[in-house]
């Protein structure tokens, strides 16, 4: 698309301006014209819009054309300006040009052809001049800022001219390498060479010559050595310029100092391993909260960072003396652990100061201005250099860490007194965590043994009132049978004394009756049909044997009286000699009817085997009771097995070595000792049953039929008030044996007990119960 000029007629005469639009149009250019009458209009038209050309007429009502191309000109308004003449005046041309105009040309020849191609001319050359102008004044900014960057610039800026081997450089780059201008041996690269630091000059011309050779990018870091005998770092940066034929022709670059960076760099380094290094020492501290094991990975850690000859934490009492409670050293370093040091000069002069925070780096003991007591204290102990910090609790001193020198002097840095600071402040740390940990366990375990107290004295409690209220049923059932023997003996006495007259008389009476028959046959008939109706010979001989069975009824009841009576003992308060054997059989007696053949069941085969017992000192009624609940439970046993074989179908296929039976044994063990021994044939128990078998509460009966109190209760009356042992043996499928052991005699008047209530008041911790095989 063709381009649009801005075009400004500046001409007095309206007829001159219609001709000049009119050539424009006839040339076919492309413009927007407007118009302006006079200077005053031209110079308004310019301030308001930017035109690509200015056709302007020589002479003007208020001004000539020479003074309108000047105004514009001083204006700064860059424009092609085009001045129309009336008249072939080369004077005025001449003017014109001069003033400023671009271009003249005379109203007489002013035709479309030769004012396009004016104009177009006119245009492009005003616009190639404005280009070349901006690109001088850039130039001319570029050269300036280039020499600003050369003048002001904190890096030095160098030029090496291969073909001449010269070096040219602002003043930058001796300040950088510390050598004046006039000094570097005409600017030759082998003098700069020389002062890079020996370990990098190998490096650096390695990778001189690598770019020259395969080009890249050039950037290095080396050491140079500086006016003032001390090694700068330096970053260099450069790039070569190649020939045509790809040679390196010169090499220009910049120089930097980096001598504060690099020791930042090195101190930050140094923070961060001494952080790590920290961090590490900490979380070994922090890995355990037992005191001993904190302080001794302490020294332990201090010891391999710091390279030192002993590490010692000296615990401070509150008498001013202590105690070297940790220590690690070095091989052939004599041992101070464990030592207390009594320093008088250190508890009057330094615990003050120590216990304000402060810190002691002695780098050499014989040179250090110490009081003598201490410098003795400190050569005897053979150190030649500490470091000592104070490990504060509190605001108190509680003791200090040390780092010892015993080979040599030596300096501490400052970096080591930091870390040594800040490692003994996690020390106190720790040591106060512990110290609360030790507290909180402590009162933990306060706490646990309180509950455990009390959790036992409940428990005690418990089973004391389930045990008195067993105990109470025991005497209230004891009393009972007493109380039923004692009425019952009174009528069966005085039934059982009379049987015997009653006898005898019957016996005369029927004697005196005989003689009545044998001497008078034939009575009256009354008292024949009276004898017949009686049947008296029948009387005659049932009566010998009712009062026979009455005799026998009376001594059966007369028996069980007494053996209610022997099994209560209610007027045996104190340990006497009695017959075992009787008690056993007192107890069969009274469980004699669950003993019997029932309907459902065979008879319980009762096997005695009694040996040649001595009578045994004991409360003879607490150990009927022992036999009453042992030989109950095997009677149950007993039962429930017998109903389990009835449920499964086997019940009518007894062999005689299945039925079931109860076995006693009695027998002497030994010269103090007697045994008693109640096995049965039952289905036997598991180990964990018969362990726990003589805790209290614990039953192996369904809820409601076992208070699991009987075999506890029977433990503590053989164990606890006869001195003796009660054991279980059993196995699954192999029955169950208890084996009581009694002594003979009662040694201690202790166990002794007044009234017949079952002894179980105090309630001691319970024996492990010995499970033994059957065979064993």
């Amino acid at each position: 698309m063709e381009e649009t000029f801005e075009i400004l007629v500046v001409d007095d005469d309206e007829v001159d301006r219609m001709a000049v639009c009119r050539a424009l149009k006839a040339a076919g250019l492309a413009v927007e014209v407007s118009e302006a009458a006079d200077y005053a209009g031209a110079i308004a038209a310019l301030k308001l819009q930017s035109f690509d050309c200015v056709l302007v007429d020589y002479c003007l009502p208020d001004a000539d054309g020479i003074a309108l191309v000047q105004a514009v000109r001083d204006a700064g308004i860059n424009v092609a300006v085009i001045a129309l003449t009336g008249q072939e005046d080369a004077q005025v041309a001449v003017e014109l040009m001069k003033a400023g105009a671009s271009d003249y040309l005379s109203k007489g020849k002013l035709s479309p052809e030769i004012l396009s191609s004016r104009l177009h001319n006119v245009i492009r050359i005003h616009r190639a001049e404005i280009q070349a102008a901006q690109a001088t004044e850039k130039l001319k900014e570029s050269e300036e800022r280039y020499r600003l960057v050369l003048e002001g610039s904190n890096d030095g800026i160098w030029d090496w001219d291969i073909s001449h081997n010269k070096l040219y450089s602002n003043d930058r780059f001796f300040e950088i390498i510390g050598v004046p201008r006039s000094e570097f041996y005409y600017g030759s690269l082998e003098y700069f060479y020389e002062r890079i630091h020996p370990d990098d000059q190998l490096r650096i011309k390695d990778a001189i010559v690598s770019h020259l050779e395969l080009g890249g990018d050039c950037n290095l870091e080396l050491r140079i050595r500086h006016a003032n005998g001390q090694y700068r770092y330096c970053s260099c940066r450069g790039k070569a310029q190649r020939n045509e034929q790809g040679m390196a022709v010169r090499v220009a670059g910049t120089i930097s100092d980096i001598t504060e960076r690099k020791q930042a760099e090195k101190e930050l380094l140094k923070q961060h391993q001494r952080s790590h290094l920290f961090a590490e020492l900490t979380l070994k501290i922090r890995q355990s909260l037992q005191i001993e094991e904190i302080l001794q990975t302490t020294v332990n850690e201090i010891l391999q960072l710091l390279g030192t000859d002993r590490v010692v934490i000296y615990r401070i009492w509150q008498d001013g003396s202590g105690t070297v409670v940790t220590e690690a050293a070095l091989p052939g370093i004599k041992a101070i652990e464990g030592q207390n040091i009594i320093d008088t000069c250190f508890r009057e002069s330094y615990i003050e100061r120590y216990r304000g925070g402060r810190i002691s780096a002695i780098t050499d003991v014989a040179q250090a201005n110490l009081q003598p007591c201490h410098a003795e204290l400190l050569n005897r102990l053979d150190v030649k250099a500490n470091l000592v910090v104070p490990i504060l609790q509190r605001d108190e001193l509680w003791g200090l860490l040390i780092a010892h020198q015993c080979a040599n002097a030596r300096q501490w840095t400052s970096f080591e007194t930091e870390l040594l600071q800040q490692l003994a402040d996690q020390v106190s740390i720790a040591l106060a965590q512990a110290q609360l940990l030790e507290r909180e366990t402590r009162a933990s375990q306060q706490l646990a043994e309180q509950n455990i107290t009390l959790g036992q004295a409940l428990e005690d409690l418990k089973q004391t009132q389930a045990q008195l209220i067993q105990a109470e049923k025991m005497s209230g059932l004891g009393q009972l049978v007493a109380g039923i023997a004692h009425e019952i003996n009174n009528p069966v006495t005085f039934i059982y004394s009379n049987i015997t007259p009653a006898q005898q008389y019957i016996q005369d009476l029927l004697a005196l009756l005989n003689l009545y028959q044998e001497y008078y046959p034939d009575p009256v008939p009354a008292i024949q049909v009276a004898a017949e109706e009686l049947d008296i010979d029948f009387i005659i001989s049932d009566l010998i044997k009712v009062l026979s069975s009455m005799k026998v009824g009376a001594e059966r009841i007369r028996q069980i009286v007494l053996s209610l009576r022997n099994f209560s003992r209610l007027d045996e308060a104190k340990m006497k000699p009695v017959d075992i054997h009787e008690g056993l059989d007192n107890t069969l007696l009274l469980l004699q009817h669950r003993l019997e053949e029932k309907t459902d069941s065979h008879n319980i085969e009762i096997v005695k085997e009694y040996g040649n017992l001595p009578p045994v000192e004991c409360h003879a009624g607490q150990l009927n009771q022992v036999f009453m609940n042992i030989l109950s439970n095997a009677i149950e046993v007993l039962e429930e097995a017998e109903k389990h074989e009835v449920s499964e179908g086997n019940g009518n296929h007894h062999s005689k070595a299945a039925l079931p039976c109860i076995r006693i044994r009695t027998e002497a063990a030994g010269s103090e000792y007697v045994s008693i021994s109640i096995s049965d044939n039952g289905p036997g128990m598991t180990e964990e049953v018969c362990r726990r078998l003589f805790e209290p509460f614990f039953t192996t009966k369904p809820v409601g039929k076992g208070t699991g109190l009987g075999l506890a209760i029977s433990y503590q009356i053989v164990v606890e008030k006869h001195g003796g042992e009660l054991q279980c043996i059993s196995a699954p499928g192999e029955g169950a044996t208890f084996v009581i052991k009694i002594p003979i005699q009662q040694d201690s008047p202790a166990r002794n007990i007044q009234g017949d209530s079952c002894p179980l008041l105090s309630h001691p911790q319970r024996k492990a119960v010995e499970v033994l095989e059957p065979n064993s």
